[in-house]
């Protein structure tokens, strides 16, 4: 990993992928701040093969550098077991200790022969599992590939920087620079001040508090390709995508489902004040997907956001009658949740908090008056039915 991408992992902002997190629900925020299952997720196939095409397309230098490859890998296995309970305490490959530990473990504990017990875990691909959990345990940011898995990586890149539809991204010429991984940070104003009622804002800086209300944030992108034609100076923003399905078939669904109508806009949106800073003359082209699928790797696709979908994933839309949040609703809202000073309580309920700390419950939006209830002159009928059982079946 680039040294500029590990600052920017590590720099605080607001990002697509907060804003994604949070637009589902308060429990996937939580998630996505929890750094156990952050790593989880880097367990699945599909997530360690997307940032292989990634890293391969776009920082080939640093390839061998964040990954590890071995003939096959079962990170929740036994022995992955073992070994990451070893790395607690110990830092190098010490077999008898090993062994030892695996005894406590009562793992192969009908195998009385040291040597066997050993075989369970002291081979080639056990060698390469300690490896790339003992990295992982030293803080380094390394994602696994089996070899199969890394076929498939390479297809992909290759694709992606050979084919007609695709190679022009990356190619840089004498009039073209072809920027990767470009990250950019700015204070995004709110249109509407937002009241730091609690005091919990201003104890992040990731929020811009004046005389009590919050009036910007600040925001973080990370984009995986710029193109500058010095020539017609145009700027070409895009950002590269792989997928387990057929792009021809499901990428506009995936454009909404998965929030990248919102994440377009953003990037668009950040890069646009980019190149305000770099390249003031400049123009910035329309936000391009360049996308990949590991079921149609021989035939990559663009897509391109039209004037109109840039604004719906700015404020917002309503795509096949379904709402959808833009990105400046989702920062809103986001402002206000964090005003709470709370992932659990919503920042809906916060005008229900009573001074007692207790969130009121205030449903009915009409309550009968007394006229109603004595004028009516009908057998009352139950809100909801009981299951009883038959009379034959009740013990007295």
């Amino acid at each position: 990993m680039r040294q500029d991408e590990k600052e920017y992992r590590k720099d605080v902002g607001i990002n697509n992928s907060l804003l994604s997190a949070f637009a589902k629900s308060l429990e996937e925020l939580r998630d996505y701040k929890d750094p156990k299952k952050q790593a989880d997720n880097k367990k699945k196939p599909h997530f360690r093969m997307g940032l292989g095409v990634d890293c391969s397309v776009l920082n080939p230098d640093e390839f061998e550098k964040d990954f590890i490859i071995s003939p096959s890998f079962k990170e929740d296995s036994t022995i992955a077991k073992l070994f990451e309970k070893y790395l607690l305490t110990e830092k190098e490959w010490d077999t008898e200790k090993l062994l030892a530990l695996s005894s406590t473990m009562g793992l192969w504990g009908s195998t009385k022969d040291p040597k066997k017990r050993e075989a369970n875990f002291n081979t080639v691909e056990g060698r390469d599992l300690f490896e790339f959990l003992q990295s992982r345990a030293n803080g380094e940011d390394r994602t696994y590939l089996t070899e199969e898995e890394l076929e498939e990586v390479k297809k992909c890149s290759e694709t992606l920087l050979t084919h007609p539809n695709t190679a022009n991204f990356f190619k840089r010429t004498e009039t073209k620079d072809v920027l990767t991984q470009v990250p950019y940070y700015w204070n995004e104003p709110l249109i509407i001040p937002i009241p730091d009622t609690y005091g919990f804002l201003a104890q992040n800086n990731v929020f811009i508090v004046e005389d009590g209300y919050c009036v910007a944030v600040r925001m973080k992108i990370l984009l995986d390709i710029v193109e500058v034609n010095h020539l017609i100076k145009m700027i070409k923003p895009s950002d590269l995508k792989t997928m387990n399905k057929f792009a021809s078939d499901e990428f506009v669904n995936s454009f909404t489902a998965y929030g990248y109508i919102r994440q377009g806009s953003l990037y668009h949106h950040g890069i646009t004040l980019w190149a305000k800073e770099h390249y003031p003359d400049y123009e910035v082209d329309a936000f391009r997907f360049v996308v990949n699928s590991f079921k149609q790797i021989e035939e990559p696709l663009v897509f391109e956001m039209s004037p109109r979908d840039l604004e719906g994933g700015k404020v917002g839309a309503t795509i096949k009658g379904r709402k959808v949040k833009g990105w400046q609703q989702l920062v809103n809202e986001y402002v206000k949740q964090m005003a709470c000073g709370s992932t659990t309580i919503h920042y809906s309920q916060i005008q229900n908090l009573k001074d007692n700390g207790a969130i009121l419950l205030d449903v009915c939006d009409y309550v009968n008056s007394i006229e109603e209830v004595t004028s009516a002159d009908e057998p009352m009928q139950p809100d909801w039915n009981f299951d009883l059982p038959n009379e034959e079946e009740i013990e007295l």
